[in-house]
């Protein structure tokens, strides 16, 4: 205990003086290599992790300061002590100063300990709910490590368990004792269970330009009603959802000075708000192989007599197709919770098979159920103002179509650009003019799924997608449409990175994409990796094709590619740009194609 004492005298000393000769001599010192001794349970890495000093490397390098220095070693000291090496401490600390390259070269002796474990967990304090509900919450065996992040978890659990019962009062005191030595520890958790708790009056901070009914109809409780934790957060994701609000936090208070004994109490609920941006202005555009360069443009107001309706004008221009269009949302139509979205749009498309003016509107009805299912019913009504086929193509049988169509999608992905672990599944069914002599007759069937798997924290991660669809004429339609027919890469339906679409189509005499009846496109793999700062770089594999009728389809025809990309991550997506190349003989690197856009490929 002495030698350990006087070690540590004599490294303070030698600190000071050390410190105070940097500082005396008014030169700028630069960390250089920082190394540790004695570290046998965590890496060099591990340990750089909690300190702000840092090792010279290309991309940075740390101003060296005596402060900073004696604030690392404490954050590396609370490092080991939170994961149970309340023993550990560091021994020796050495400087050496190069005033060559005013380099200071830090070398650390660490002598961790022994690390303590944890005998037993005691549970006290509960009087409504029983110790075996709080006990198999805690994934305990006798003899684990003490550490810090194991005891935030269990108190956390069963805090989110006495939450989710509606004691949203409810407090965990952990206290850990050392009966024999401080190798061997006693959890003990004191628990305030608190009472359950009602919804009362609710109160709104921060609500100016929104009526209120916006926010009861989204809330998951209603006065009276018991309040979870599980219900505020589904309300608050409810709320978050309309894209009126930046912020939205959803609080019971407690105004009771004792409330320990009581069954049940009714509390006012706080809802603070901060009001968004209302007009919304959305731009983009990139470069695909199909579309050639395309912009797109969305503007508009979203809080419509202070109800969440919106009004929005789209466009959209590329080389085959000029798209504007004015969309009008009504949220929770007729008091129901669902929204009807209504669309009047004109549109020139301009394809190898055809080139024509198309008119319509369309009337939609969506909602969600069971939190990541959601619908979409719809009726679109379509005018051809005049159409140009080429040779081989299929004109239209009449100047007007009305289509019904239905759609279900199960999304549990974070969000569009953070997937995280999830599955995206849709499909959609599509009848155009049942018992109609005046409109184009046919039906289509699509289903589209992805799967997504992160690794490593979000800092790499796996995705992959199927993609197909089937479309068939019936009645006085002897063919579909070339105008109706799939295109890959074209109109929502994924690209094959690396072909042009006339060499995955069929096609003209004259070598023209025609389109198909039936497409399969197979995103097999996207590796995405980091690479420095925003920077991510992706490697893929791709595959489809599409045939001109169902008879046709062969596996054999599929075309595949494979490529690679770099793109930057901004808060609204990611830029990026890839370069597909084909996987056929004879292979050369320059057989490909470049594409540039935003956000995820899928």
């Amino acid at each position: 205990m002495i030698n350990k004492l006087f070690i540590k005298i004599i490294c303070n000393i030698f600190f000071l003086i050390s410190g105070t000769y940097s500082q005396n001599t008014g030169q700028k010192w630069i960390v250089g290599e920082i190394y540790f001794q004695g570290n046998k349970s965590y890496s060099k890495d591990q340990l750089l992790e909690n300190m702000k000093l840092r090792p010279k490397s290309f991309w940075h390098s740390s101003d060296y300061s005596f402060s900073t220095l004696v604030q690392d070693i404490q954050r590396i000291n609370a490092f080991y002590h939170n994961r149970g090496y309340l023993n550990e401490e560091i021994t020796e600390y050495k400087t050496v100063f190069d005033t060559a390259e005013s380099k200071v070269n830090i070398t650390l002796s660490i002598s961790e300990g022994q690390r303590t474990v944890i005998d037993t967990i005691i549970i006290t304090g509960n009087y409504t709910l029983s110790d075996s509900l709080f006990y198999s919450l805690i994934d305990f065996k006798k003899g684990i490590f003490l550490d810090s992040s194991v005891l935030a978890k269990v108190r956390t659990d069963i805090l989110e368990k006495l939450w989710a019962l509606g004691h949203l009062f409810a407090k965990v005191y952990p206290d850990i004792q050392f009966p024999l030595s401080n190798l061997h520890a006693v959890v003990v958790l004191l628990i305030t269970e608190g009472p359950a708790v009602k919804s009362g009056t609710t109160l709104y901070f921060g609500l100016h330009r929104i009526d209120s009914v916006v926010i009861t109809r989204n809330l998951y409780f209603s006065p009276e009603s018991l309040l979870t934790s599980t219900k505020i957060r589904q309300s608050i994701a409810s709320l978050y959802l309309t894209e009126l609000f930046k912020l939205v936090t959803i609080q019971p208070l407690d105004t009771f000075s004792d409330i320990t004994q009581k069954d049940t109490v009714t509390a006012p609920v706080l809802i603070q708000l901060e009001e968004g941006d209302f007009f919304a202005i959305q731009a983009g555009g990139g470069y695909g192989s199909y579309e050639g360069w395309y912009g797109t443009l969305r503007l508009g107001y979203k809080n419509l007599f202070g109800l969440g309706h919106g009004l929005f004008f789209a466009g959209k221009a590329s080389f085959t197709t000029f798209y504007t269009g004015l969309d009008y949302t009504y949220p929770w139509i007729f008091g129901l919770p669902y929204t009807l979205d209504f669309n009047s749009y004109v549109e020139r498309r301009n394809l190898d098979a055809f080139e024509g003016l198309f008119e319509g509107l369309t009337l939609t009805v969506r909602g969600s159920f069971y939190k990541v299912n959601s619908f979409r019913v719809w009726t679109n009504y379509e005018h051809n103002g005049w159409i140009k086929t080429a040779p081989g193509a299929v004109t239209l049988e009449k100047k007007n179509t009305l289509l019904f169509g239905l759609s279900y999608i199960r999304d549990t992905r974070i969000s569009q650009n953070l997937p995280g672990r999830a599955l995206f599944l849709r499909s959609d069914f599509e009848l155009a003019g049942p018992a109609m002599s005046w409109s184009n007759q046919f039906y289509r069937i699509r289903g589209d799924l992805r799967l997504y798997l992160p690794l490593e924290k979000f800092r790499f991660s796996i995705a992959s997608a199927l993609g197909s669809g089937y479309v068939q004429s019936y009645g006085i339609n002897p063919e579909v449409p070339s105008s109706e027919l799939y295109r890959i890469g074209l109109d929502d339906i994924r690209p094959v990175r690396g072909y042009s679409e006339e060499e995955i189509s069929p096609v003209t005499p004259e070598g023209k994409a025609l389109g198909g009846k039936f497409y399969i496109v197979l995103n097999l793999i996207q590796f995405t990796y980091p690479i420095f700062w925003l920077f991510n770089g992706s490697l893929f594999f791709d595959g489809g094709f599409v045939w001109a009728n169902w008879k046709d389809v062969s596996l054999g025809d599929m075309k595949y590619s494979a490529g690679a990309g770099l793109s930057l991550g901004l808060p609204s997506g990611a830029l990026r740009v890839e370069y597909g190349v084909r996987l056929e003989r004879p292979f050369s690197l320059l057989h490909g194609r470049w594409y540039l856009g935003a956000g995820l490929p899928f």
